[in-house]
């Protein structure tokens, strides 16, 4: 769920980003046919470019091919402890997204149950040509079209019928109603976003021009069918979530009747959008995001984690009240096996890789091969593998929780099932399984031949070990004498120099390499 809102919340900037080009370089144009292909297209950009991801590293924190994102491995391999479950702002906003999502499915559920309902109805049913379904009302229903069914009142049927059905049958023939039962679902998980319903509106008027000029095409007289609209515009919009002859749109649909063609080299301006969706993938990768949207996740996870809890704790005490005294010894015993396949997140002693962090750091650089196949087509990226560390140290259960691409993928896995023993987990006294995630970044070097270099962490700046600087110092004139002095929960983040990245920057001194370490602000 976490994800999803996050998602939402991306896919909500781009449809306001996405509107307002549309709002004012296309909206008033003549070119109806273009307008609704760029508008569902809009809409298509928006939901898929959060699905987009790309590392904004600088040169300066350009790691060797097959390394590994020492900060996030630090931050995932020792999770804080848990803590008493509280709402905040975050929590609330996630209900009510989705006490939002749930009332306007039920809305948009009832007004599609009402149409068909309604055409149950019908005093009279005549089959068109073209197989659509003509529903006649005796009373005063407006008209509108569902797909291929229009509804239509048996005065409009007698006195507008030329006028009227041709305007619906441009709505069917043209597929609009697929288009608003889209929109009606993005408006659905968009509710909370207004660029969300203007998109859905300019639309809706973009379908009604198409369906003018179809009737003023067909030889109908412009001035008796403008009057026409403005008759049925009195009437009142029993069905929003169909296409029908509304006042909403009535002057602009009059008004671009009356506009002159727009020339069709105004087409060009929809290239506008293709650097403005280069904008959005960019600014979806800027790390102040991504934390966000991690914040995000982990609040939502909190929040369902609390929420069956409190739902299991009800049923076990439910299920133990229907319990007979002679069957607890059998019940007990089943929760035991239970909680022994059980992996848990976090536990009093967390298992480690032999010889701690910085060995787990050397065996996957020394370990991690780039593919050549991955190489050849210039794929990078971080992948996160999620294991197991059993009772007996050994890893199991390894998944791919972020894939990148086929072969990373593999060679993340190949690494990770590789690894030797850990020490396992405990709790009260006993070992137990628990779950990792391991993010493994993989990044291209300048040259095209693969390169390793060797750090030694050991001490600080002596002959062939690497400069390390912390915020800004060499580590001689800070109060940490090596690197064993500093917490890993104080580290804010770690980026390795190498070559002439380190010595444009340190001069002679990074010519072995430099680690820069930034600690976290107290």
């Amino acid at each position: 769920m976490g994800e999803f809102l996050a998602y939402s919340i991306k896919v909500s900037a781009c449809l306001v980003m996405f509107y307002i080009f549309y709002k004012l370089l296309l909206s008033r144009t003549t070119l109806h046919t273009l307008n609704r292909f760029t508008l569902l297209t809009l809409v298509g950009t928006s939901l898929m470019l959060p699905l987009l991801h790309v590392t904004l590293d600088s040169k300066a924190q350009a790691l060797a091919a097959g390394t590994v994102a020492i900060d996030q491995l630090l931050a995932i391999a020792m999770p804080p402890a848990e803590e008493a479950f509280k709402v905040n702002a975050i929590h609330l906003v996630i209900i009510a997204y989705l006490i939002g999502v749930a009332a306007f499915t039920l809305k948009m559920a009832v007004s599609y149950i009402g149409i068909y309902r309604k055409m149950r109805n019908a005093d009279e049913t005549v089959t068109a040509g073209d197989g659509t379904n003509i529903y006649i009302f005796n009373d005063g229903t407006p008209p509108f079209s569902w797909f291929r069914n229009i509804v239509i009142s048996r005065e409009d049927w007698l006195a507008n019928r030329e006028a009227i059905i041709t305007h619906e049958t441009a709505h069917v023939r043209r597929l609009h109603s697929m288009d608003i039962l889209l929109c009606n679902i993005l408006t659905t998980v968009q509710w909370f976003n207004p660029a969300s319903w203007l998109l859905k509106a300019e639309l809706q008027d973009v379908h009604e021009y198409e369906a003018d000029e179809a009737v003023l095409d067909s030889g109908v007289n412009a001035t008796a069918y403008q009057m026409l609209l403005v008759r049925k515009a009195v009437g009142d919009r029993l069905f929003a979530m169909a296409n029908n002859l509304s006042k909403d749109s009535l002057k602009k649909r009059i008004t671009m009747m009356k506009t002159k063609k727009t020339n069709r080299w105004e087409c060009v301006k929809v290239s506008v959008a293709l650097p403005l969706a280069a904008v959005a993938v960019v600014a979806f990768a800027n790390p102040e995001v991504e934390k966000m949207e991690a914040s995000i996740v982990n609040h939502s996870e909190t929040l369902v984690h609390a929420a069956s809890t409190q739902m299991l704790g009800e049923s076990q005490a439910e299920t133990q009240l229907a319990i007979a005294p002679e069957a607890s010894e059998a019940v007990a015993m089943d929760a035991q096996q239970q909680d022994d396949d059980k992996a848990y997140d976090v536990v009093e002693q967390m298992p480690q890789f032999p010889g701690g962090m910085k060995a787990l750091m050397e065996y996957l650089n020394k370990s991690i091969i780039y593919p050549a196949e991955a190489e050849k087509k210039s794929e990078e990226g971080r992948v996160v593998v999620a294991f197991v560390v059993d009772r007996d140290g050994s890893i199991t259960n390894t998944s791919i929780r972020k894939s990148v691409s086929p072969s990373l993928d593999k060679e993340a896995l190949r690494v990770v099932n590789a690894m030797p023993k850990w020490q396992p987990g405990m709790l009260k006294g006993k070992p137990v399984r628990v779950e990792f995630f391991l993010p493994v970044a993989f990044q291209l070097g300048k040259s095209e031949k693969k390169t390793t270099f060797n750090i030694t962490l050991d001490k600080g700046c002596s002959k062939g070990s690497p400069l390390i600087v912390i915020d800004g110092k060499p580590i001689s004139e800070t109060k940490y004498k090596s690197l064993e002095d500093i917490k890993p929960d104080n580290i804010k983040e770690i980026t390795i120099l190498k070559n002439e990245d380190a010595t444009a920057k340190y001069g002679e001194e990074g010519k072995n390499g430099v680690i820069v370490i930034t600690i976290k602000e107290k």
